[in-house]
């Protein structure tokens, strides 16, 4: 039978009746349509080859695995096995991509479609994203269509060859300033506000510590002979834990000179019993003896505050008499 139009009040059908072998290796006819001729065509040739397969024996092919985005994404989030963090982390990076294509199958999610999501992913009020935000949203996106990859539910990755915006080249998320000028400006304007704040600023910029590693830093961690800082814990939801964000965070870290200058000077605003308890001294005189090139700068400072405050009667006294102002907390 040849393939014929057939018109209705729902539109044109092509139709036709042919000969195939089925599973079981039987001849039976069988009646297929296509809205047009060319796909009624292209429908009779594949059936026709699979009919020839099964003549020869060969099992079909088993079905493609299907799942929508969303389903993806929930799949390999429940089987996560790196750290905690990083699955939160992740998580909220593919916010965006889940609203755009959640109930998409991904076979259907094409380069255009990643291309063109990936262009108009902005804030929530409407402001451009950072280009390292974005990067990371692209990324995450990628992450789970590579998973689905791997595991047949697609054959190939819609969001690889996407490219990241022009402003993103030779931006670097940890070195947000150009030059040490502007980490200066932006010290001292801290400085003027916090205490400690200039400091802080000049020590992390001069040592690209995250905020988990050096808001867990203790004095003994420093060794200025050298000079290194020990990063041998992390402080994680204000919990100090033994271990870093990765197997090479917990590692000694090279000082430069402007971060030596930062922790010395901070060291000076600090009165010698809080220091040497951090270095776990047994007495003051080992304090002295190991830093009593930069130490006459913090007896001087606080035998002044202890005047002042001796004057004012608002000092605590020791059981030998002599005053010391109250310790402050360690701001390392």
């Amino acid at each position: 039978m040849a393939p014929t139009k057939v018109t209705s009040r729902d539109g044109v059908t092509w139709k036709d009746r042919i000969w195939i072998t089925n599973q079981r290796g039987k001849k039976e006819r069988k009646q297929v349509s296509a809205p047009t001729k060319r796909e009624l065509e292209d429908l009779i040739e594949r059936l026709q080859d699979q009919s020839r397969k099964h003549k020869l024996g060969v099992p079909d092919a088993a079905p493609p695995k299907t799942a929508t985005f969303d389903q993806l994404c929930e799949l390999m989030l429940e089987r996560w096995i790196q750290r905690p963090a990083s699955k939160v982390s992740t998580a909220a990076q593919l916010r965006s991509s889940r609203e755009a294509f959640g109930d998409w199958d991904v076979r259907g999610i094409g380069y255009e479609d990643v291309e063109a999501w990936f262009a108009a992913l902005t804030k929530m009020n409407g402001e451009p994203l950072a280009p390292v935000s974005r990067k990371n949203y692209l990324k995450a996106m990628s992450q789970v269509l590579n998973y689905g990859l791997q595991r047949g539910y697609l054959e190939r990755n819609p969001a690889t060859g996407i490219r990241l915006p022009p402003a993103h080249q030779g931006t670097n998320a940890a070195d947000p300033f150009e030059s040490w000028e502007e980490v200066q400006r932006v010290a001292e304007s801290l400085g003027r506000r916090y205490e400690f704040g200039r400091e802080l600023v000049l020590f992390v910029s001069g040592t690209g510590l995250r905020f988990g590693e050096w808001s867990a830093l203790e004095w003994s961690h420093f060794d200025l002979t050298v000079p290194l800082v020990r990063i041998v814990q992390t402080s994680v939801n204000r919990v100090i834990r033994p271990e870093g964000k990765t197997a090479s965070s917990l590692a000694p870290v090279l000082l430069q000179d402007v971060a030596v200058q930062a922790i010395r000077s901070l060291a000076a605003t600090l009165p010698l019993e809080f220091i040497s308890r951090q270095l776990r001294h047994t007495t003051i005189e080992m304090t002295r003896k190991h830093y009593a090139r930069w130490l006459r700068q913090t007896e001087m400072h606080w035998l002044s505050v202890a005047n002042s405050f001796t004057a004012a009667g608002l000092c605590d006294t020791g059981s030998g008499g002599t005053t010391r102002p109250p310790v402050p907390a360690n701001p390392v």
